[in-house]
């Protein structure tokens, strides 16, 4: 196969000729477009006067004001005028999902036993018909986050060609954005860029602007931008073979082209879609600047991210405030949770939480998480690809080891341990939802429903999950072994879980594995009463992944050999997951440009027809044996009818 490949270097491209910069607008054309501001777009004083000083023709902008352009996203048409701007008079996202990865959440810190550089600003609310609001501890706060926001979004986006040649090509895209603080200092209000960080922050940077200088030097007053055009048109003024390449850098970088979101009209009130909603969307959507592609960590981090903030707007009870679902973001850190009034804060909670919220077949959750990522598949690189439950499990995965990554765990370690919660969570077949009962309630909960042998047991789901957890936490478990034969193990994390809950023990040490987990220490090998069994050395011996598979729950130990029909039962579910194994596999052949080669090529009519046939004689077979399972089960226990009905699977 052969691969062209296109020139890369900057100086294949023209440096953009320096221009002369605009002058300073007059006041009167300022005032003109603040007040045309707060008549036609509904802003206050505060936002009217700094959306007016940050264009440098507020004529032109006043112009659109009256009539701001459209443009269409799914379920709403954003308002936006668009002109040159000032590059000092705006501000990148302080929280830029494009670097979600590489940036340590305040849980992490918290678990690594130190304070965050930073207390993390809130993420985005609607407060106007025309602007967003976000809340920061303080000044400080607020600088850190956007030097650090800035700096590791330099780092990890290289544009090419370099915005020194060229200048900002495409407008970034903007919304005005009031800044409160928490320690009472005064509010601001400034143009938040938020598609579009990555040229901004090079641009600013050839300015030699600061994070501090953005936020309170340049608007404070118009002295510091009439000060640097006045530099700035001194220079140019000059003989072009005067000019250095970082004055010519500054000169083709100071106005820059820009949109600014004014108003989203929504297609339906009964949608709940508000201005935040409209422009997250409008991100998830926009990616304008050709860029390096985001890493799978911070794709799905921001995809997690909406799809916890979109479950907040339809009013799901876990995200049913925004501390809650700042907590589950690992946002904020657990004792600034409690402040805020959330009651449920260990690790497994919110690890039970997002597991629930991204695999629950209930509808309304279903259908509110499901929204974001819709629209992430919509793009033309993954079009056609199917929501489901494997689509979704690794994002609520995402926002669990973000509050590790960096902190107790190195970034290898976390997305160790990712993987194998990843694979180990997809246990919620069935009607669990997250309680707030003791370990020993769910634990006799779970004993009653597998000598009850109930064909729904939440319990055992609700233990399973939050036993993984720490199992994967304290690398007590992991991914199957490539070894065959007698002594082999190729269980896959699930499968492992699956044969731990179908025995006492296993749901004994799944309880033990979460208290000793709450107390910061190891899970400890328990016996069928759940007492603590005693190592070498005098002290509980401490479950290992390699003590799991070969000596506490060794493949086939859990089938029993006086039930023929188990023994062969196990058969076929081993034989469904090398089946999932082996579609998996598939799709690893890629081309040179990372695309599965089956999904390129597609598999032959006939070849694909009999599998589709195939499977669905299977299935409709399992469905005869399922509902004969239960009808005799309907025939065995009276009182089973006044048992809720079990949801069933989400078939995504």
């Amino acid at each position: 196969m052969t691969t062209i490949s296109t020139p890369t270097n900057s100086s294949v491209h023209a440096p953009r000729p320096v221009r002369e910069l605009p002058p300073l607008p007059g006041a009167s054309a300022q005032r003109e477009l603040a007040t045309r501001a707060r008549k036609t777009l509904g802003m206050d004083e505060r936002c009217s006067r700094s959306f007016a000083y940050l264009w440098a023709d507020p004529a032109d902008i006043s112009a659109q004001v009256s009539r701001p352009r459209r443009m269409r996203i799914p379920g709403a048409t954003l308002l936006f005028v668009e002109g040159e701007a000032w590059a000092t008079s705006v501000i990148a996202d302080v929280d830029n999902p494009r670097i979600g990865s590489m940036v340590e959440y305040p849980l992490a810190a918290e678990a690594a036993g130190r304070v965050s550089l930073y207390q993390r600003a809130t993420s985005p609310v609607t407060s106007g018909p025309a602007e967003l609001c976000i809340s920061a501890a303080s000044r400080q706060d607020l600088v850190a986050q956007l030097e650090t926001a800035m700096n590791l979004t330099r780092a990890n986006n290289d544009l090419n060609p370099p915005v020194s040649q060229q200048g900002i090509m495409d407008a970034p895209i903007a919304v005005m954005t009031r800044i409160t603080f928490q320690d009472g200092a005064s509010e601001i209000v400034l143009p938040v860029v938020r598609e579009g960080t990555s040229r901004t922050s090079h641009a600013q940077r050839q300015l030699g602007l600061s994070a501090s200088e953005l936020l309170f030097t340049y608007p404070a007053s118009s002295t510091p931008l009439r000060r640097k055009l006045d530099e700035l048109s001194e220079l140019i003024s000059m003989p072009d073979s005067a000019l250095s390449d970082e004055q010519r850098a500054q000169a083709r970088c100071m106005v820059i082209p820009l949109i600014v979101i004014v108003g989203a009209i929504t297609d339906s009130t009964a949608s709940g879609l508000d201005l935040a909603g409209a422009v997250e969307i409008k991100i998830g959507q926009e990616h304008i600047n050709t860029k390096r592609p985001w890493d799978d960590a911070a794709r799905s981090g921001k995809l997690a991210s909406s799809c916890v903030a979109a479950a907040a707007r339809h009013g799901i009870s876990q995200v049913d405030t925004d501390a809650k679902r700042a907590w589950l973001c690992g946002e904020i850190t657990s004792s600034e949770a409690q402040r805020l009034g959330v009651s449920r804060l260990q690790p497994d909670d919110r690890f039970a939480d997002l597991v629930f919220l991204f695999t629950t077949a209930q509808d309304r959750v279903r259908k509110a998480i499901r929204e974001p990522i819709f629209l992430d598949l919509e793009k033309p690189e993954r079009r056609g690809a199917r929501i489901r439950r494997s689509t979704k499990v690794p994002l609520a995965v995402e926002l669990v080891v973000r509050g590790l990554r960096g902190g107790v765990m190195t970034a290898e370690a976390a997305e160790r341990m990712a993987s194998v919660l990843t694979a180990g969570a997809d246990t919620s077949i069935g009607s669990w939802v997250p309680s707030s009962k003791p370990v020993s309630e769910l634990l006799h909960e779970a004993l009653a429903e597998r000598a009850a042998d109930a064909p729904e047991r939440p319990a055992t789901t609700e233990l399973r999950v939050r036993g993984l957890y720490y199992l994967a936490r304290y690398d007590a478990i992991r991914g199957p072994r490539n070894d065959v034969g007698p002594g082999g193990d190729r269980r896959s994390v699930a499968a492992l879980l699956e044969d731990m809950a179908a025995t006492e023990r296993g749901l004994q040490l799944l309880a033990r594995a979460i208290e000793d987990g709450r107390r910061n220490t190891a899970p400890t090998i328990v016996d069928e009463s759940g007492q603590a069994l005693a190592a070498g050395h005098g002290g509980d011996a401490t479950v290992t992944h390699r003590w799991l598979r070969e000596s506490g729950f060794p493949r086939g130990a859990a089938t029993s050999a006086a039930d023929p029909l188990e023994g062969r039962l196990g058969t076929v579910n081993t034989a469904v997951l090398a089946l999932e194994a082996a579609i998996a596999d598939l799709s690893t052949l890629s081309l040179d440009d990372g695309t599965p080669v089956v999904e390129q090529d597609g598999v032959e009519n006939l070849r694909a027809k009999a599998w589709m046939d195939k499977l669905d004689d299977i299935r409709q077979q399992v469905g005869q044996w399922r509902d004969r399972y239960i009808e005799r089960r309907l025939m065995s226990t009276p009182d089973v009818t006044n048992q809720a009905e079990p949801v069933p699977p989400v078939v995504a």
